[in-house]
């Protein structure tokens, strides 16, 4: 049993630190985002550029030191975090542009003019100088949201490609509960 503890606890401090090195604010880095749209994810060389990333070259040494145990945990970590990071931004979408809206619309309804009365009130300029910021407010968060689940990505995917070079596949690692036994295009199906 003791083993099994020094095996979780090594894989939660490699967690920990690939936390640190994938941070939401990291991925937001204009470098990483604007030179190829809103995703570094897009154009040629994709798999170049997240191998060759800084987080990677501090991250994949450490993977392959894991044993196979450990990279299972590890593996399941990153997976849990993904479908943590992508629910968080569906909820993020939702809370930040259905609810502004559908508070408008139902406002409007209750109380017809209500909101063209405040547009007379507060004047043309304040009016749209508010919708502006709060709509840069809301960008930034929805930002934020997408940065988490590209590096949730990002560390999912390296920690696959670990354990391909080790050998393993996703196959090998269903009777360790690694809760990866997905294909290789199911992080991409939804697109395809």
């Amino acid at each position: 049993m003791a083993n099994d503890e020094g095996a979780a606890s090594t894989a939660d401090r490699l967690w920990r630190e690939a936390m640190h090195l994938f941070s939401n604010f990291r991925g937001m880095r204009p470098r990483r985002s604007w030179a190829s749209g809103l995703s570094v994810g897009t154009g040629p060389k994709r798999l170049e550029r997240l191998t060759g990333s800084k987080g990677a070259a501090q991250l994949m040494p450490k993977l392959k030191k894991l044993s196979d145990r450990e990279l299972v945990i590890f593996r399941t970590y990153a997976r849990i975090n993904l479908e943590q990071a992508e629910a968080a931004m569906r909820l993020s979408l939702i809370a930040n542009i259905t609810i502004p809206v559908g508070f408008l619309v139902i406002l409007n309804q209750f109380f017809p003019g209500t909101v063209q009365a405040l547009f007379d009130y507060a004047g043309v300029e304040a009016m749209l100088g508010g919708i502006a910021a709060a709509a840069v407010i809301l960008l930034l968060l929805i930002w934020y949201s997408y940065a988490g689940v590209f590096q949730a990505r990002d560390i999912s995917h390296l920690a696959a490609i670990a354990a391909a070079r080790r050998g393993a596949s996703a196959s090998d690692d269903e009777g360790h509960g690694n809760g990866d036994e997905a294909g290789p295009l199911e992080a991409v199906e939804p697109l395809l």
